[in-house]
């Protein structure tokens, strides 16, 4: 990925963070849980903080990050147990690699990288089901365009990487992993078909990913989404940020 279109990549996927932030803010309870993560510029690099909110307050933000990566496109989820996982985007020198961290009773779990076999991970989304086994999606190649690979971690194993999609010739990017009511899991990326980006999404069976098919995509303008907000209070570390990604539980 050139260094120009690195860059657009980063401001496509900080515009459509904008909105899943934003747009879901609207819908929070004060009696729910939400936890938040979001970049923070320091200077020299990008930095992952943390914040949760719960019983009404916000917790101080907590900062993550500190080291020689540019860290972005942060995510979380939080399992059975109450344990946040955190992912996200670590870029040193245009190598682009997959980083996560956990909370401890005292703390974060030391930062690891997703063990795959790939030259470039991008985009991260993450979901924990209710058997604890957490699914991971993101955009990712060995060369040429990036495709959508989906992993597990399960007691501590991560599983193999698996392409979503059949292989082809085209960008895939910015994916989002998802469980509905059903407890159906399924995944949404955006593809490129007769000159333009397309959403499409694809299913899980319980033993392979369908065809992937085209869907309608949501967006919500992020005026809408903070005219419609009332019940949980947006803190300042948050305000106006484009680069956050929040959670309700």
């Amino acid at each position: 990925m050139s260094e120009q279109s690195w860059k657009g990549f980063c401001r496509l996927l900080s515009f459509i963070c904008f909105f899943v932030f934003v747009g879901s803010l609207s819908c929070y309870a004060a009696d729910k849980q939400v936890d938040a993560v979001w970049v923070e510029a320091d200077g020299i690099r990008h930095e992952i903080f943390f914040s949760t909110f719960s019983e009404g307050t916000w917790s101080d933000p907590v900062q993550l990050t500190d080291d020689y990566f540019d860290n972005l496109h942060p995510v979380v989820d939080r399992d059975s147990h109450g344990k946040h996982w955190v992912f996200w985007t670590a870029s040193d020198a245009g190598k682009l690699t997959l980083h996560y961290t956990s909370s401890t009773d005292d703390g974060w779990a030391d930062i690891k990288e997703v063990p795959v076999e790939l030259n470039s991970s991008i985009a991260p989304s993450v979901v924990i089901a209710a058997d604890d086994v957490l699914w991971l999606a993101w955009a990712g190649h060995s060369g040429g365009q990036d495709d959508i690979y989906v992993t597990t971690l399960h007691n501590g194993e991560w599983g193999k990487a698996v392409m979503v999609h059949p292989e082809n010739e085209v960008p895939d990017i910015l994916p989002t992993i998802t469980l509905d009511a059903a407890k159906q899991l399924s995944v949404r990326w955006k593809t490129f078909q007769n000159g333009a980006y397309v959403t499409v999404q694809s299913t899980w069976d319980g033993r392979k990913w369908s065809s992937p098919e085209q869907v309608e995509a949501v967006e919500t303008t992020a005026a809408d989404s903070l005219q419609a907000e009332k019940d949980i209070p947006v803190p300042e570390f948050l305000k106006d940020d484009d680069r956050a990604f929040v959670r309700l539980y």
